[in-house]
């Protein structure tokens, strides 16, 4: 059953509720065992966790999210470029008129999550959902990811979920 575009309620009942797990925005540290797997399940997750309830959201979704995603970290660094080189500016026409034009604020620089995608690109988040499949705690139909009983039953066992 479809709910929008790309995401698919699940069927299945699993052991907990998306609300129980402790899941940090593309984050699910010490967890698989691995950085890049552990983010690809944060990402799955995150999308039961917006609706309250167990989905499974098709490839195409999760590649666009990430691409989407991509895209707003390469703006953001442009701004910042564009915001520290203004700061620049400025405070070199302070520093020449002797403190006489309107000294500059710093900019502050805005964070984000941490993601791997801003440091190494998709390759090895789609190396970590080969590794959610290959240990069962993905499962795929029809190219939708579905978090498997198995990975939420180890994620419950990590985070002491009862």
């Amino acid at each position: 059953m479809t709910m929008n575009e790309g995401i698919y309620l699940m069927k299945k009942e699993l052991p907990c509720s998306p609300k129980d797990i402790r899941l940090l925005k593309y984050a699910l540290p010490s967890t698989l065992g691995n950085a890049e797997a552990e983010e690809m399940a944060a990402r799955i997750l995150m999308f039961s966790r917006e609706r309250e309830q167990w989905v499974g959201v098709s490839y195409n979704k999760l590649i666009q999210a990430m691409e989407d995603d991509l895209e707003k970290d390469r703006l953001a660094q442009e701004k910042w470029a564009q915001e520290v080189r203004e700061y620049n500016r400025t405070r070199r026409k302070h520093i020449l008129t002797l403190g006489l034009s309107k000294k500059p604020n710093l900019p502050i620089k805005k964070e984000k999550p941490f993601s791997l995608i801003s440091v190494m690109g998709l390759w090895p988040l789609k190396k970590g959902l080969a590794q959610l499949i290959e240990n069962e705690w993905v499962n795929v139909y029809e190219s939708v990811l579905y978090p498997s009983e198995s990975l939420i039953r180890r994620i419950m066992e990590v985070q002491h979920i009862k």
